[in-house]
């Protein structure tokens, strides 16, 4: 069953930070219950991205650009990223 999603309720940050991915040779997808919030038109209170492409230190170096950034999860490539309006 195919759900469609208000992509009015996706901060325009979010969109910007996926752009800045894609412009870096990158591919982001929105993953997790922020996906899950969406389909039950709820609004999530943080989002998940999974990010294609990109080696981890190039991320890091693009998204520090854009707000607070931390790598927590250097094993896995997880960066944590905190921008005013998300």
């Amino acid at each position: 069953m195919l759900h469609k999603i208000n992509k009015e309720h996706i901060p325009k940050a979010l969109w910007l930070v996926c752009d800045r991915i894609k412009g870096c040779g990158g591919q982001a997808w929105l993953i997790g219950g922020s996906v899950r919030d969406l389909v039950l038109n709820v609004q999530p209170k943080d989002w998940d991205i999974e990010v294609y492409g990109l080696e981890p230190d190039v991320l890091h170096e693009t998204l520090k650009n854009m707000g607070h950034c931390e790598s927590v999860g250097k094993q896995f490539g997880v960066i944590k990223l905190w921008l005013d309006g998300l």
